[in-house]
């Protein structure tokens, strides 16, 4: 639990100088009164409406004539409160637990035959529905998500304590710092206090301030350890909110067919190697150092292999991952994304003037679906006859290292040689909240070359392993999976071959079917063609042979792509509409937080307003719009969300983002009678 107070912005008014703990009014009148408290906290937090109290009237003290600079204080309210995650997923103590060289110890016996929940496809229990937790207050507590924060016991006193101590540390600093005597902000620092006393006084005969958790009841325990017992309790692929269970043989055996050990056909992206995870983690450390990392008292390990049930795939698949928190290949890995995310915004802006000037589009990377709901809305397509969606199969595990290798460095080195071979950029520097290029000197201590970088990415593709069952293996084909800059990878490994593919028709003189792809969009590995029937027959020839695209196309005029449904009527004209993946799962799912959970109420307001302005963007039509609408506020009704409040919510999003809603010519009052009626 945590309050966080972004200090005291103090400004000048004529003779006297005030603390910016100031009213509403006031800061609407003069916005250079900038309102400086975020409260994030539990339970004790909203009983002393902190982040209210700091904007009335009598919060407001005269200070001193000191400009305050804006400074962020962490306040820990007697103990930070952690999700109910933490009783329930499994994988990670399971997989800790696999011992390869002992045989005895893999679960393998099941009772999936006789269950209820058993998936015959696979003849095991793989199952999101919560039917089965036979306990009524565990399957109660599990329905509102792994994130999920019970309440705690607390003291008034300790919570007064910790603020007010937290208070006086922020004027120790700020006194310091402005270099003023140390009781400069003792007046505000009193005025608080009183306050706070005042208000413990009301709130102690009223609020109850015990709680005991569920996981302390026997029958909850005796039910919570036979499901572990059983299953691997994991989150669910694309609905992280939510629990899956999956027999722990299967699981098992999942892992155990995707590294192709025991005879089993596997994948050949892996292969054991005979060195120990603590040999590869010493020679990355030493490769770390030759690219001026700081190794020292580093915990590193290895990533585990994990896998997570798709349960929106018919029939379900697995998404296998390798991760871990303290992997050794993380810095460079995060360094390389800044490093890349510059090389890509080059090739971004160098496309873009090259379509401007030759009508040519090579460009297919999308951000998000947002980046291309704007490009839609900006496009007058005279008539949409075509729309067709596509999906690469295998991407992060086929692409031979060769062929990676060989496409980046081609990039990298056009992202620092011109066409005519002359130097453009010497170094990329890569500072703390900026990454440029610069052509000849630079002060900066983190500068790269290409020659740098060439070496930092084939130690990456060269050195990612996995562990699994205390074994390691590595990854010999493909883009390194889990690690932070493989998007990244994905995205200018494929760029370079869909560039290459629109610049060979080109050079041929086929510049009128080079335009066909103008309409072209990829995100990572989903691929989206509009008004180019015939892009399926040049797959073969845009991408290498061992990727693997298939068609997603939902009908003849629609196709579903990220989380965007787009279609076409009759006459050519297009409509979107809002998709969502988890629709198609065989159970409830949770998406969104409880009021009841011990979280700040105004963040789980906020999300109504995120996801109003989500549902606008993406729906052509009012009756799209306000049938998802009417499902969100139901949704946050039946989870302790309050109608007067979700009402103020929907006006504030009418008020401040009408240029989503204005095309449904939908007054205010029938927008919220739609919605909250």
């Amino acid at each position: 639990m945590y309050l966080i107070t972004r200090g005291v912005q103090l400004a000048f008014r004529e003779d006297r100088w005030s603390g910016a703990l100031f009213s509403r009014k006031r800061f609407a009148q003069d916005p250079s009164w900038s309102p400086v408290v975020t409260i994030f906290g539990g339970l004790a937090a909203k009983k002393f409406n902190l982040e209210n109290r700091f904007w009335e009237e009598d919060w407001q003290v005269p200070v001193a004539n000191f400009l305050v600079s804006l400074i962020v204080i962490p306040i820990p309210l007697a103990a930070l409160i952690i999700s109910i995650i933490r009783f329930l997923m499994t994988q990670g103590n399971f997989l800790k637990c696999i011992d390869l060289s002992n045989p005895s110890l893999h679960p393998l016996s099941c009772e999936c035959s006789s269950s209820d929940f058993n998936y015959s496809p696979c003849g095991h229990v793989i199952t999101g529905d919560l039917s089965i937790v036979k306990n009524d207050k565990l399957r109660d507590l599990l329905k509102k998500g792994p994130k999920y924060r019970e309440s705690m016991s607390f003291t008034w006193n300790q919570n007064f304590k910790i603020i007010m101590d937290s208070c006086e540390e922020y004027a120790r600093r700020w006194a310091k710092k402005e270099d003023v005597q140390l009781d400069t902000l003792s007046e505000w620092i009193k005025f608080i206090r009183g306050l706070l006393l005042s208000k413990i006084n009301r709130l102690n005969s009223t609020v109850s301030t015990r709680f005991e958790s569920i996981f302390k009841y026997p029958d909850v325990i005796t039910e919570l350890t036979y499901l572990q017992e059983h299953y691997v309790i994991t989150p669910a692929d694309k609905a992280s909110n939510n629990y899956t269970f999956t027999c722990k043989k299967f699981y098992f055996e999942s892992l155990v067919k995707e590294l192709g050990l025991n005879s089993t056909p596997g994948n050949p992206t892996y292969t054991p190697t005979n060195l120990s995870a603590s040999e590869i983690i010493d020679n990355h450390k030493s490769a770390l150092s030759s690219f001026g990392f700081q190794t020292n008292n580093l915990d590193l390990d290895l990533p585990y292999l994990y896998c997570i049930p798709k349960m929106h795939k018919n029939p379900y698949k697995q998404r296998f991952i390798a991760g871990s928190s303290k992997c050794s290949t993380k810095s460079v890995s995060i360094l390389l994304t800044k490093v890349l995310s510059e090389i890509k915004s080059g090739l971004q802006k160098y496309c873009s003037t090259v379509y401007s000037r030759s009508g040519i589009n090579q460009m297919w990377i999308l951000k998000n679906s947002k980046e291309l709901l704007e490009h839609l809305k900006s496009t007058h397509f005279s008539k949409v006859h075509s729309i067709k969606a596509f999906d690469f199969s295998t991407l992060y595990t086929t692409i031979p290292h060769s062929k990676l290798k060989e496409r980046l460095a081609k990039i990298r080195s056009n992202a620092f040689t011109s066409k005519n071979s002359n130097r453009k950029y010497k170094f990329i520097v890569v500072n703390y909240d900026k990454t440029y290029s610069v052509k000849e000197k630079s002060d900066s201590e983190n500068k790269y070359t290409e020659t740098d970088i060439i070496q930092m990415l084939n130690f990456l593709i060269d050195n990612i392993f996995v562990v699994f069952g205390g074994k390691v293996f590595q990854q010999i084909v493909g883009i390194p999976m889990g690690t932070n800059c493989a998007p990244l990878l994905a995205d200018i490994c494929l760029y370079s071959y869909e560039a290459e593919f629109i610049q060979s028709l080109v050079s041929e003189g086929k510049r009128y079917l080079a335009s066909d792809f103008n309409f072209t969009y990829r995100y990572i590995d989903d691929v989206l063609s509009i008004n180019n029937p015939k892009f399926a027959d040049y797959l073969s020839r845009i991408y290498p042979s061992e990727l693997e695209v298939k068609e997603t196309t939902e009908t003849n005029n629609s196709a579903s792509y990220l989380d965007i449904m787009l279609s076409y009527d009759t006459d050519g004209h297009m409509n979107t509409s809002l998709y969502d993946k988890r629709d198609d799962f065989s159970f409830s799912i949770t998406n969104f937080p409880f009021l009841s959970s011990n979280i700040p109420s105004s963040p789980a307001y906020g999300v109504f307003i995120s996801q109003l302005i989500r549902y606008a963007r993406a729906s052509t039509k009012y009756t799209d719009f306000v049938l998802r609408a009417r499902r969100l506020s139901d949704k946050l009704l039946s989870q302790g969300y309050v109608c007067d409040r979700l009402t103020s919510s929907l006006r504030k999003f009418y008020g401040r983002y009408g240029e989503l809603v204005i095309h449904y010519d939908v007054p205010l009052s029938r927008m919220v009678g739609d919605i909250l009626s």
